[in-house]
């Protein structure tokens, strides 16, 4: 079969220049990868990651918006996509003998050609690992990401040495870039330390030196340095992050990569909402081989209007709760106006809560809900074509919290943060504490029995019996 070398760009429609995207230029199984690109892509944890990306048995490059390929003449089947904020191209070529280039253009669905549905909205991804901040960059542009967070941890230190903390490592096409850290604690848990001025040692408590740290300690010192602290896996290896999200020293939980968050964090995370702690949501792709995208699920955070993005800009938005995660639909949400992250102070004199919902999604979706304490009080249908929408007046009656979530074939598929109501208590149902603290218990046992030395000891548990005193209080 005749080949040679075809020039391939790929333009954004609005601006009619090159823009980074996935892509893959193959016929049935076989894929032409980009000159300097290789055709098997390895998947293997922490293995050559980064510029390629296999889904199944199905090979895709990274492109800034051009490239060269080594094509046969004949059919060729085209696909290329850029994030959930684009209309994927999936189209048949025909390369004629001595064809020179081929042309293509990606844009912008409908719903998002029309000004304010994600006015204000910037996604990020909160947990890659093996990336360097150049391939982060391109990557995440290609995936329709502002921002994406490195993190480096004990098992792969050459993350470390590019650390930026509170200033993005590399910026490119329109991608910010920082490296942080994950930090792990073995049975008590891991945590991942975002926009810390410095570095947050040990980054394992087994660390000679470092045996009597716990994770409370590295929450007390990533605040000091500016950072926010997310607990990655929700609610997997809860240890001693239990009782610290308890305390308010865990600012986010992550649903990470392609973990079944709707049947595994979801009741967990509404157990704490509904026991009244302030929880924010981020999503994170967990990528660290070639097996995952980039933003697979991320976290579209909404910083404040009419300033310009930057790093720390967009963490405090998370910090305040001004989040929404998907794994594909775009969500807006207000409650008598306000966004996710905000508290309606309720009363008698204020009546009612007028709640208004939106959906929209280039990929199949199929139902959008919204939920008050946990249980869904509206819902719509969505068509994947026209965004759905959801207008309800609700009472102010008592406090509580607000979300709105979506739902697609393969289960849940986006949540908003909450907003929350701040009004007349309600009595919160003891058995929903029954299970936090059992783990509270575990802790105890943990501390009696595993502690490094008695030092280690004293602290776990007297973190343990803050949070059991919390926790009562909550339910008292």
């Amino acid at each position: 079969m005749d080949h040679h070398i075809v020039h391939i760009r790929i333009n954004d429609a609005a601006s009619r220049l090159p823009t980074p995207v996935r892509l893959r230029l193959g016929l049935d199984s076989r894929f032409y990868p980009p000159l300097g690109r290789p055709d098997v892509v390895p998947v293997a944890w922490g293995e050559s990651v980064g510029g390629s990306l296999r889904l199944g048995n199905r090979a895709y490059a990274y492109v800034d918006g051009s490239c060269e390929v080594r094509l046969p003449v004949g059919p060729l089947h085209v696909e290329i996509s850029k994030g959930p904020e684009f209309t994927p191209v999936v189209e048949s070529q025909d390369v004629r003998a001595g064809q020179m280039s081929l042309r293509f253009t990606i844009e912008k669905p409908g719903f998002l050609k029309k000004p304010g549905f994600l006015d204000g909205w910037y996604a990020g991804d909160t947990h890659a690992q093996f990336l360097t901040p150049h391939a982060a960059a391109l990557e995440g542009a290609a995936e329709g990401l502002q921002i994406v967070n490195v993190v480096a941890s004990e098992a792969y230190l050459p993350d470390l040495i590019q650390f930026s903390g509170q200033e993005p490592a590399h910026t490119a096409h329109g991608c910010m870039v920082a490296v942080n850290t994950l930090n792990e604690g073995g049975d008590l848990g891991r945590l991942a330390l975002l926009n810390c001025h410095r570095i947050v040692f040990p980054l394992t408590l087994e660390a000679i030196g470092f045996e009597r740290f716990t994770l409370a300690d590295w929450c007390g010192q990533c605040h000091r340095k500016g950072g926010l602290v997310v607990w990655p896996h929700f609610p997997h290896q809860p240890g001693e992050a239990i009782a610290d999200l308890l305390l308010g020293d865990i600012d986010a939980i992550e649903w990470t990569g392609a973990e079944p968050f709707g049947s595994t964090g979801l009741p967990e995370w509404y157990r704490l909402l509904n026991l009244g702690f302030r929880v924010t949501l981020v999503g994170g792709s967990g990528k660290g081989s070639n097996a995952v995208p980039l933003g697979a699920v991320r976290t579209y955070a909404k910083p404040e209007p009419q300033i310009e993005l930057t790093y720390p800009r967009w963490i405090d938005a998370v910090r305040a709760g001004q989040t929404f995660v998907t794994r594909g639909p775009l969500l807006r949400f207000s409650a008598n106006g306000q966004g996710p992250g905000s508290t309606l102070h309720i009363g008698e004199a204020t009546g009612e809560i007028t709640v208004h919902a939106e959906a929209a999604s280039v990929s199949p979706c199929d139902r959008l809900e919204v939920i008050r304490d946990g249980e869904v009080v509206g819902c719509a249908e969505c068509s994947g074509v026209e965004p759905a929408t959801l207008s309800l007046t609700l009472p102010a009656n008592a406090s509580g919290w607000l979300a709105v979530r979506c739902w697609s074939a393969d289960g849940l598929s986006a949540h908003t943060s909450p907003i929350y109501l701040s009004g007349s208590k309600r009595a919160s149902d003891s058995s929903l504490a029954s299970p936090l603290f059992q783990r509270l218990d575990w802790l105890v046992a943990f501390a009696e029995d595993f502690a490094a030395d008695a030092e280690q000891q004293k602290h776990l548990l007297d973190i343990a019996a803050k949070a059991r005193d919390v926790l009562e209080k909550r339910i008292s």
